[in-house]
């Protein structure tokens, strides 16, 4: 009777830690295909290869974004957790700056901040947007 209880936790407790697991969701998954920007500038998450979007559509300009190798730089995702997204963006030469770029949005869902190298003062606001990329990068 013992062995069948210890079984019968046991099971549950596996069973139960896959349900935990399977229910967290990233911060790409959760803003997928959402849009934000403060007027000028505009930044469109996705959940795909190509999983960061940036257009300033007065200064002529739209750039995306995908994990390795990009045109200038090299992007790699050090954090896509259910709060935040931190994306390191590296120059390929050995004395070339990094740069960080941290997004968090507020519990709404309608306010992004950009927080650039870990710097708190250093950081952008933005509202959601239903605009799309193609719209703003034709």
């Amino acid at each position: 009777m013992k062995k069948l209880l210890f079984l019968f936790t046991t099971l549950l407790l596996i069973s139960c830690s896959s349900e935990d697991e399977e229910s967290v969701t990233t911060f790409l998954e959760k803003y997928d295909e959402y849009g934000f920007t403060d007027g000028d500038e505009y930044w469109f998450f996705f959940n795909d290869t190509i999983f960061l979007k940036y257009a300033e559509p007065a200064e002529f300009m739209c750039f995306e974004i995908k994990e390795g190798e990009n045109r200038t730089f090299i992007a790699e995702i050090i954090s896509n957790d259910s709060q935040k997204l931190l994306v390191k963006l590296t120059a390929p030469c050995s004395d070339c700056e990094t740069e960080s770029l941290q997004f968090t949005i507020d519990s709404t869902g309608n306010n992004l901040t950009v927080m650039y190298d870990g710097d708190s003062n250093d950081t952008d606001s933005y509202m959601k947007t239903s605009t799309k990329f193609a719209s703003v990068c034709e």
